[in-house]
């Protein structure tokens, strides 16, 4: 058996990648600052919020919140501008793994099925 065991982190990072990438035409070089970082949280992080900014959205930063939480918040402002719907924000519970996994996969979908939602050159 040569199953890879993956760990949730990397999971949420994979899609974060593939969020990304779909929002884009060409192929998105990464900032060697996120290539280099070990930590996928700290990763998905990075990516999100360089996505917000690429996307021209406005977000209240506050440095206070735990990198989850960032990521959330990040995850929703995208969802809110891009897809026109605010499932994340509703829910007000602490963000989990599992939930973000959850909220990025089902944008990604969402993303798929409609090709002319967003495209950065």
């Amino acid at each position: 058996m040569s199953d890879i065991i993956r760990s949730k982190p990397e999971i949420l990072y994979e899609h974060v990648i593939k969020l990304r990438d779909l929002c884009y035409r060409v192929k998105h070089v990464q900032d060697e600052e996120i290539l280099n970082d070990e930590n996928y949280m700290s990763s998905s992080c990075k990516v999100m919020e360089a996505l917000i900014k690429s996307l021209h959205l406005k977000i209240e930063k506050d440095k206070k919140l735990s990198i989850m939480e960032q990521i959330k918040q990040y995850t929703a402002c995208f969802e809110t501008h891009i897809l026109g719907t605010n499932t994340i924000l509703e829910d007000k519970s602490q963000a989990t793994l599992e939930q973000l996994i959850t909220y990025i996969e089902s944008l990604k979908t969402r993303m798929e099925q409609h090709d002319s939602y967003c495209a950065i050159l």
